[in-house]
């Protein structure tokens, strides 16, 4: 059985089939959902309509489960650093994000710092403003 992916954006080269995660996991579904196993994985690249096959032994295929497994337990135990990108903003997953939480809090921080500010001015400026000058508080 032969897995493949085609691409429509970049092309990709062979080191990246054969590197990518993405066709081992394909590969590791096929044989754990139907008990397929695959000969080669491809990625077929729409421009210029070539392949670029590859293929993974099943030690090659236990480090990936074991790769996947390892993240898994750390995004489920919470260790895991987001590496905000611009593919953050198609995320579904946003609203969960601690980058975006981190953000939030910046954010709320720098306003509750700017409304500090601007109310320890507007009481400074009593200081030097006319007797009938009321500062709106």
């Amino acid at each position: 059985m032969v897995i493949v992916d085609y691409k429509t954006g970049k092309a990709r080269s062979q080191e990246d089939a054969d590197e990518s995660l993405q066709l081992s996991i394909y590969a590791m579904a096929a044989h754990e959902k139907w008990g397929y196993r695959v000969s080669e994985l491809a990625f077929h690249n729409l421009e210029g309509n070539v392949s670029v096959i590859s293929k993974r032994t099943d030690f090659q295929l236990e480090q990936a489960r074991e790769r996947v497994l390892t993240v898994a337990r750390n995004i489920a135990d919470g260790n895991f650093k987001p590496k905000p990108d611009f593919y953050c903003n198609f995320c579904a997953f946003r609203g969960l994000c601690p980058a975006r939480e981190k953000q939030a809090r910046r954010l709320r921080r720098r306003l509750r710092a700017l409304r500090e500010n601007r109310s320890t001015d507007r009481r400074s400026t009593k200081h030097f403003a006319p007797k009938n000058f009321r500062a709106k508080t």
